[in-house]
């Protein structure tokens, strides 16, 4: 179904796009040859409307394309209050059932069971009785509240929450800490930003030898295998009932190498991370100018660090990081929005508004056709789609950390969260081709104009959507960090279950990582090489090996000699994937 609806999505938007943009030069019209806009004819509908728009258009464009510090500051009260929004309507759909994780929760994907109205009534009434029989019993004979009442009353502030009160009630944090502590709604928001912001922004560059069709195709494909893969983290964890790489290699495989999941989960979170900061640094110096800050980009990087990332890198859960997903999930929708309107407008096509502001190699080169085309030159979407869905490396936490988790209730929470990323990936590739072409840049941001007033609003959101995905990738890297830690030096001095320990390891590696992107201005080479290697080995080697391996060991391998085999498959398809991604990265 999904991947029909997929197929659907991306007919009707390349339908759609080419409907809006065939025949432009009867279609469109413009109004001035030198400043206006050219707007569709159905929309003038006479000569006095006709100046009127043109009038409007031009003073809004003189408002917006000049560099104000005053634009700043309302685009950034913009995002700060859109940020608090989020955090409050996470903050209220995660505060319910804090209590014991280990209970059975409802799940909000199955229909319940429904209750009558007497018995909802008698529940309300006898929790009312309650509440007023603990109030009344809370109070001192002097009127003030008892530390009984106190607790009662108070609201209570979960660890997950914020940091400063984790670090005053506990000074210690354990993995188990925050087991069940994500409910679904938060783990699809989660893997929403984990996997879109960063994945979308190169695909139309992918697909200059790959025509509409084959790409949907791949991407359905590729989606359907590391749900799969997804679901073998989740089903070893069952086998095994260890909760992390390196318990369940330690079980399934053997201790002398159960270094080997954490080390290569370390680098590609390393070298992913390194990606995104360099992503969101090209971003933010390439928009400042049009905010009239012109800042360096070592200052950016330095800057957009130390807030907010550095303070979201410090917070240990997922689910406290939903609300700043959240955030991200607005803006690339935001960014969806734009690029579909910049894609009919007209206004990137030759004689379009924002076309003179482009260089030479960023102007669209549209094919008339590009529905079949498929080659070995599509390798490098292939590449590219295989890498697009990279959440493996908090498989295991993931799945501890989602409330009633077992692993079907996780495949279906991936799925979802998945499945919303392939219908804005075919919808924003499509877009965005449409509008370039052969033209499109590897940061697809680049492609559009630094006057363009709404992309420019879009390159902002992108960018904090990227910085939202920074600790999600930075969690999965502190952990495997820390558990590489533990097993070469199980007697050293180092305490990394101390709050105080894992922060200071955090403003370590975060230094470290943003030191590269400071120096590298272009660490394609060092992140695709990485990528290619470990990425493919956190989602489709390591998480099949492990569960073939646990099937034989507890299970036995005679009656599932079909499911062994599909895993020997998927292991040798990463290695094939590993040694193409690596050939392209190095050619490139």
């Amino acid at each position: 179904m999904l991947g029909l609806a997929t197929a659907v999505i991306v007919l009707w938007t390349h339908a759609a796009i080419a409907s809006a943009s065939t025949d432009s030069s009867s279609v469109r019209t413009c109004v001035s040859s030198d400043e206006a806009a050219c707007f569709p004819k159905e929309l003038l509908l006479h000569d006095g409307a006709q100046e009127y728009f043109s009038a409007l258009q031009i003073k809004l464009q003189d408002l917006i394309s000049q560099p104000k510090p005053v634009m700043f500051v309302v685009i950034v009260a913009f995002l700060i209050a859109s940020m608090i929004g989020a955090a409050a309507v996470m903050f209220s759909s995660s505060s319910e059932d804090k209590g014991n994780s280990t209970q059975s929760q409802p799940n909000v994907f199955e229909t319940q069971p429904k209750t009558s109205l007497m018995s909802e009534l008698q529940r309300s009434d006898s929790l009312q009785r309650t509440n007023s029989l603990q109030r009344s019993n809370s109070f001192n004979n002097d009127g003030t509240s008892s530390p009984s009442a106190q607790r009662i009353l108070r609201p209570r502030l979960m660890r997950r929450h914020t940091i400063t009160v984790a670090e005053i009630q506990d000074k210690r944090w354990r993995i188990s800490d925050a087991e069940g502590t994500m409910g679904p709604i938060s783990f699809v928001v989660n893997m929403f930003a984990d996997l879109c912001p960063p994945g979308l922004l190169p695909l139309a560059y992918g697909m200059k030898n790959t025509g509409f069709v084959p790409a949907a195709i791949l991407l359905v494909v590729f989606y359907g295998l590391c749900v799969y893969t997804m679901w073998a983290i989740g089903q070893t964890a069952r086998l095994t009932g260890a909760n992390t790489f390196q318990s369940q290699w330690e079980a399934a495989i053997g201790v002398r190498s159960s270094w080997i999941p954490p080390a290569v989960v370390a680098l590609v979170c390393f070298g992913c991370n390194l990606s995104y900061a360099c992503f969101y640094a090209d971003i933010f110096t390439g928009v400042m100018p049009w905010l009239g800050l012109d800042m360096p980009r070592w200052l950016t990087v330095i800057l957009f660090t130390l807030f907010p990332t550095l303070p979201l890198c410090l917070l240990k859960d997922l689910s406290a990081l939903a609300p700043s997903s959240a955030f991200a999930v607005v803006s690339v929708l935001f960014c969806a929005v734009i690029m579909c309107l910049r894609a009919t407008d007209g206004s990137y096509e030759k004689g379009g508004y924002f076309y003179k502001d482009l260089a030479p190699t960023l102007r669209p080169q549209v094919p008339e056709n590009h529905l079949w085309d498929f080659g070995l030159s599509s390798l490098a979407l292939v590449n590219m789609l295989a890498m697009a869905f990279l959440t493996h490396y908090n498989g295991c936490k993931y799945y501890r950390e989602l409330k009633s988790h077992n692993p079907t209730f996780f495949r279906r929470c991936t799925a979802i969260g998945m499945g919303i990323c392939v219908s804005l990936f075919a919808v924003i590739c499509t877009a965005t081709y449409k509008t370039f072409g052969s033209a499109a840049d590897g940061m697809i941001l680049k492609n559009y104009s630094r006057n363009d007033a709404l992309i420019n609003v879009a390159r902002i959101g992108m960018g904090f959507s990227i910085v939202a995905s920074f600790p999600l990738m930075f969690s999965g890297l502190r952990e495997a960090v820390i558990t590489c830690l533990n097993l070469f030096f199980p007697d050293g001095p180092l305490d990394t279950e101390l709050v105080l320990t894992q922060n200071i390891l955090s403003l370590v590696l975060l230094t470290l990582v943003v030191g590269c992107a400071v120096v590298l201005t272009d660490a394609g080479v060092v992140v695709g090489v990485v990528g290619a290697v470990c990425g493919n080995a956190v989602i489709y080697i390591i998480p099949c090996l492990l569960y073939a391996s646990s099937i034989r060991l507890m299970q036995g391998g005679a009656g599932h000699m079909l499911e062994v085999s599909f895993q020997g498959f998927l292991i040798v398809l990463g290695a094939c994937l590993a040694i193409g991604g690596l050939k392209s990265a190095l050619s490139s």
